[in-house]
């Protein structure tokens, strides 16, 4: 009995060593958080301004979506290289905006209600990561 128990602390020490170094699980891909849920997305326009001598990536991406959970508040995916310089409503009035790790969140004046339309431009620049192992692991690619 006391090497069974033996053995499972050291088991278990080694799985939390080895979850200590494990890579960085990305933040995309997983279930959806509530400020992402509460949305429907029906399109994207996205420009971009690509600078291939710099590096650097410059766009505007208008989302349109309809909301199907009442809400004055959303969240999208933005890797974090990129500067949010602005956000706006479909008028182009400016909207409330904060920067997180790989997502920006943005709240509206007025709740949305459910079949509302969702309308945002967000305007960005940045540096995105280079990929180390392209394609297996996620980053941008200069060269052929």
């Amino acid at each position: 009995m006391p090497m069974l128990r033996n053995s499972t602390i050291v088991v278990l020490s080694l799985a939390a060593v080895a979850s200590a170094y494990a890579q960085k699980p990305t933040v995309s891909g997983g279930p959806l958080r509530f400020e992402q849920a509460v949305f429907d997305v029906q399109s994207y326009d996205v420009s971009l301004n690509v600078d291939t001598a710099a590096k650097s990536i410059a766009g505007t991406t208008v989302m349109t979506a309809k909301t199907v959970i009442p809400t004055n508040v959303i969240l999208l995916d933005l890797d974090t290289p990129f500067a949010v310089s602005k956000v706006a409503d479909g008028e182009g009035r400016a909207l409330r905006f904060e920067r997180g790790i790989d997502t920006i969140r943005i709240w509206f004046p007025q709740s949305k209600q459910v079949g509302d339309e969702i309308k945002t431009s967000i305007t960005y620049a940045g540096m995105p990561k280079v990929a180390p192992n392209a394609p297996w692991t996620g980053g941008f690619v200069w060269a052929k």
